[in-house]
C-alpha cells in the first residue's frame, strides 16, 4: 500500500513539475502567445499528457525495478544502497528535466524553436556554447538552479519514502511473481503513449 501511495504521489509530482515548466516558458514568451486563441493555448497541457506520462513511466519503471531488486536481495546493506540509488536517480532526472527546460527557453529566444537534434549537436563543442551565451541565458540557468533546489527539497520532504526490504517468505515471493509483471505492464502501457490509443 505504501509503495502504491509513493508511485501515485510520484506521478502527480512529475506532472506538476512539467506543468510548472510550461507555465514558466509561457511567462517568458507571453508576447509570442498573444495572437494565439486562448482555447488553443489551454490545449497545450492536455495534448502533452501522453508524452509526460511516457517520460514519468520510464523513470518510474527504473525506480520500480531497483525496488524489486532490493526485495529480491533483502538485506540491510542492500536496503541502504537501493534507497540511495533511487534518490540519486530521481534527483538526477529532476536536474536533467530542468536543464532541458532552461535550454529550451534560451534556444527559443535565439531560434524560435524548442530543443532538437541541431541544437543538441552544438553540445559537441561546449566551449562555443558558453562563449555565445548571453547574460540573460546565465540568469535563466541560475533561475532554474533555484527552481531545482526547491523541487528537490519538496521531493525529499513530501514524496520520498525509505523502502524497507523484509526477509522473503513464500507468500511475498508469490506476490512479487504475480504483481511485478502487471505493474511493469502498466508502466509499459503509458510508455507507449497508452492514452493516445
Amino acid at each position: 500500500m505504501l509503495k502504491f501511495k509513493f508511485f501515485l504521489k510520484f506521478y502527480f509530482f512529475w506532472l506538476f513539475l512539467f506543468f510548472i515548466n510550461r507555465v514558466i516558458f509561457f511567462i517568458f514568451y507571453f508576447k509570442s502567445f498573444k495572437n494565439i486563441k486562448i482555447h488553443e493555448t489551454l490545449q497545450i497541457v492536455p495534448n502533452s499528457i501522453s508524452l509526460d506520462l511516457s517520460f514519468i513511466s520510464y523513470v518510474a519503471s527504473i525506480v520500480f525495478l531497483l525496488i524489486l531488486l532490493g526485495f529480491i536481495l533483502s538485506s540491510f546493506k542492500i536496503e541502504l544502497f537501493i534507497n540511495k540509488i533511487v534518490n540519486f536517480f530521481i534527483v538526477s532526472m529532476i536536474l536533467f528535466t530542468n536543464i532541458v527546460s532552461a535550454g529550451e527557453i534560451c534556444l527559443y529566444k535565439e531560434w524560435e524553436t524548442k530543443l532538437n537534434y541541431t541544437a543538441l549537436s552544438h553540445l559537441k563543442q561546449p566551449s562555443e556554447v558558453f562563449l555565445t551565451a548571453s547574460n540573460i541565458d546565465y540568469l535563466i540557468f541560475s533561475f532554474y538552479i533555484l527552481v531545482s533546489i526547491i523541487v528537490i527539497r519538496f521531493y525529499f520532504y513530501n514524496i520520498k519514502i525509505h523502502f524497507k526490504f523484509q526477509k522473503n517468505t513464500f507468500k511475498s515471493i508469490v506476490k512479487k511473481i504475480v504483481f511485478a509483471p502487471l505493474i511493469l505492464g502498466v508502466f509499459f502501457y503509458f510508455i507507449r503513449g497508452g492514452l493516445q490509443s
